[in-house]
């Protein structure tokens, strides 16, 4: 009987954003594997699979498998006269090349920044790593930022407060986008059930920053993920309009 061996999972977009941006930085040059600067971005971009629940074997995101991985980018890049590895144009690889050198720097650090947060923060990672939701649409700075502002979303302590708060203000929990009331619909067994959605954009969410209350509106379960099911994600503005129509 053979036993199949599993393969590496592809890559993500995530870690797609900080091969570009090592290929940007140092093309047409690009640092060999042994070189300790290609060494050090495999180890990141491993960290950063990692930190998503993704796994592999020996070979997992090492300096060779990343080196293969620019070499492919080449195929996206203008300046480069030959045809560059895998000549099959992926969509995740040229959402990632297309972006601006703006959006790679601003995706790059709130995801360095995530990363050293669950790195400190060992239930955040655990969380993190486990917290795929199929029916969230990514914000343009990735699915760690993403997965990271959800946990941040679903903090008791922060979401207590916000409810304690509101009840305080209008006498009853109820989602500030549809109206909806779970106590009213389902009687005591929905009494105190809301959920707590962040208004700031992910992009000025930096680690250690406090949120403040104000900077939160509590939702139903149902608009809350239509908030988060496109990019760009939807303020409560345009989460009111859209229940005009």
């Amino acid at each position: 009987m053979t036993t199949s061996i599993a393969k590496n999972p592809n890559w993500t977009r995530d870690e797609l954003i900080l091969a570009v941006e090592f290929y940007k930085t140092y093309a047409p040059s690009i640092p060999g594997k042994t070189d300790k600067r290609l060494i050090a971005v495999s180890d990141e971009i491993r960290a950063l699979a990692k930190g998503l629940g993704l796994e592999g074997d020996e070979t997992f995101r090492n300096p060779n498998g990343v080196y293969m991985k620019l070499m492919e980018l080449r195929k996206y890049d203008p300046d480069y006269e030959g045809k560059g590895l895998g000549r099959k144009l992926r969509q995740v690889e040229q959402e990632a090349w297309y972006l601006t050198a703006t959006e790679i720097a601003s995706a790059t650090k709130l995801i360095r920044a995530a990363l050293v947060e669950i790195r400190e923060d060992a239930k955040a990672g655990q969380v993190v790593a486990a917290s795929w939701e199929p029916e969230t649409q990514d914000a343009p700075e990735g699915a760690l930022v993403t997965r990271l502002h959800r946990y941040r979303e679903r903090s008791r302590k922060i979401t207590k407060d916000k409810k304690k708060h509101f009840l305080k203000q209008h006498g009853s929990l109820y989602c500030e986008g549809c109206g909806f009331d779970f106590a009213k619909t389902y009687g005591e067994r929905g009494s105190g059930f809301i959920e707590c959605h962040h208004t700031v954009p992910v992009s000025t969410m930096e680690p250690g920053r406090k949120t403040k209350l104000s900077e939160l509106a509590l939702v139903c379960a149902n608009c809350h993920r239509m908030i988060h099911a496109k990019r760009p994600w939807l303020d409560m503005a345009g989460l009111k309009g859209l229940l005009r129509l």
